[in-house]
């Protein structure tokens, strides 16, 4: 289980990175 949780942890960490790097990426370029 806890291997399972941890890569779980990261995918969404990354994931949340993406979001926000395209967020800024949108305000950046407008």
């Amino acid at each position: 289980n806890l291997p399972s949780h941890r890569v779980l942890e990261k995918i969404g960490m990354e994931k949340y990175e993406e979001k926000e790097k395209m967020f800024w990426w949108r305000i950046n370029k407008i």
